[in-house]
């Protein structure tokens, strides 16, 4: 059995057991992920193991085209259908429907600016509600980076923190009404990743490294989880990627495994 840290976060305690008892008294980050190496048994043609334990869940995120695709590939082991490439710069949202009534998002938000603020608040400002009806998300995942580094280089890295910083604070407040979870920048390569495994490691762009290095800082300093697992696991296996940004479906479904069967161990809702 191999153990993985799934989330990283020092020092957390949860006091939200007025919202969706059962599944905040169980949650926890910092839970060790029990993982056997082996994805098949995420049961990728067949969403009967993941749709139970997601049960009355709603599962938002936040982000570019690159969060996009994770979304859309959860969307597509819930529902059972083939992965749908989306290219549409504008929200989404599925609906499993009864008798598991799961509920996915995605907020077309590539930039950490105002827009990321407004959703934020209008969550903080709902009452919560443990029902499944509730507006404010069980978990938000929330990634960012790519379109900045694209659109400022390097002159950009400072004002890209100071925007990462108050967005970190806000999204510290949100944490009191749902569980927040940040996607650290995922590699982004020079050029057009090759098949072969290992010939590209040497392309990953340094002036992403770095960007993604602040964004983790950023996290850890506001004490905020962090998926660090999905960069470890993207970053092994850049031959999989479709181009210099975006992922490939089996490295999607393998982070998508990832992400269900962690969210399973931390909901308790294991026999």
């Amino acid at each position: 059995m191999v153990l993985q840290r799934w989330l990283r976060k020092e020092g957390y305690t949860d006091n939200l057991h007025e919202y969706s008892p059962q599944f905040h008294q169980c949650w926890n980050p910092d839970r060790i992920l029990r993982h056997d190496g082996n994805d098949a048994h995420c049961s990728w043609n067949s969403s009967d193991k993941a749709l139970p334990n997601l049960k009355f869940m709603r599962i938002a995120f936040l982000g570019d085209s690159r969060v996009r695709d994770i979304y859309s590939s959860l969307k597509s082991l819930l529902s059972g259908q083939p992965y749908e490439r989306n290219s549409p710069h504008w929200d989404l949202e599925y609906r499993s429907g009864p008798p598991n009534n799961v509920i996915l998002e995605f907020f077309w938000l590539p930039l950490p600016n105002e827009n990321v603020t407004k959703l934020i608040r209008h969550w903080v400002s709902q009452r919560v509600s443990p029902t499944p009806a509730t507006i404010v998300p069980n978990i938000i995942f929330y990634g960012t980076g790519a379109h900045f580094i694209l659109a400022s280089g390097h002159n950009g890295l400072r004002q890209f923190t100071v925007q990462l910083e108050t967005l970190a604070t806000q999204f510290k407040e949100l944490s009191r009404v749902s569980h927040t979870v940040w996607i650290p920048i995922l590699p982004i390569l020079r050029t057009n990743p090759t098949p072969e495994k290992g010939s590209n490691q040497h392309r990953i762009d340094a002036l992403a490294q770095r960007y993604g290095r602040r964004f983790v800082a950023v996290a850890k300093a506001h004490d905020l989880p962090l998926w660090d697992e999905a960069y470890r696991i993207a970053a092994a296996r850049l031959e999989d990627f479709r181009d210099m940004r975006h992922l490939n479906v089996p490295l999607l479904q393998t982070l998508t495994c990832r992400l269900v069967n962690a969210i399973n161990s931390n909901a308790c809702q294991h026999g």
